[in-house]
């Protein structure tokens, strides 16, 4: 937007250390100093906030944040506590719940029914109780990435490419790929595919998803059953109810 193409000034500090203690310590001092740069400066509307380092910057990143209504960024920021953090790195913490006893997997048809949305209204269910599949290319080799992710939630993609170790755009489905578009699923996916599964399908159950044959879904998904082998990774846009259990959890 106009903001960002505006002029600034940027300065870079380096630092070297014999050790990661030494290192972290140095770090609380620096951070520090900058609160109290910004204090003196009479700026009590600035915060440190949790940020993206990128895939080569280390684990731990600060951006310093000056709270305005006109701003050109989102934060995560509880009142009650220190949590704050850029929305690209904000931890997204769900709910995950078992409903009730498993049901059987079972195929039911889904004819010219493509969106997770529409699915969901075709089904009868929330969207929280489906399997979605948003699918990527790396730029480096055009690979396929699957990720699969609970129907409500969006892929944060800037946890997906740190992740990833690459850099991702919007995959593009053809015939040849082998992915069914509108009917991807994570039950019987073949294919030279990157698959991401995010946690906030983990110990799930009795979710509808894509099966992988045009016009086809399936109901009665169990993670734990029929995806026995699935890692899962935090690659989710936080929401306001899993900010509040991220909040929560902070002493």
């Amino acid at each position: 937007g106009l903001i960002r193409v505006r002029e600034f000034t940027m300065k870079d500090a380096y630092s070297f250390h014999t050790s990661q203690e030494d290192l972290e310590e140095y770090y609380a001092e620096v951070y520090e100093a900058y609160n109290r740069i910004f204090a003196r400066a009479g700026l009590p509307e600035v915060v440190a906030v949790k940020s993206d380092s990128g895939m080569m910057g280390g684990s731990v990143s600060h951006e310093y944040m000056l709270l305005t209504p006109v701003g050109e960024d989102t934060i995560a920021y509880c009142s009650d506590c220190d949590y704050r953090a850029n929305m690209e790195a904000a931890a997204s913490i769900t709910e995950n719940k078992k409903d009730g006893d498993d049901e059987e997997l079972k195929l039911v048809e889904t004819p010219n029914i493509h969106t997770i949305e529409d699915i969901c209204t075709f089904l009868g269910t929330p969207l929280e109780k489906s399997c979605k599949a948003v699918v990527y290319q790396q730029n480096s080799d055009d690979k396929f990435v699957v990720v699969f992710i609970r129907g409500d939630l969006d892929v944060n993609e800037t946890k997906l490419t740190n992740y990833l170790c690459e850099n991702i755009h919007p995959g593009v489905i053809t015939e040849e790929c082998g992915l069914k578009a509108g009917f991807i699923g994570p039950c019987n996916l073949s294919g030279d595919f990157r698959v991401v599964y995010d946690s906030s399908l983990k110990g799930t159950n009795n979710l509808s998803c894509g099966a992988n044959k045009e016009g086809y879904h399936y109901t009665g998904l169990c993670m734990e059953r029929d995806v026995p082998d699935a890692e899962y990774v935090d690659v989710a846009k936080i929401t306001p109810a899993a900010f509040a259990r991220i909040a929560a959890s902070i002493p």
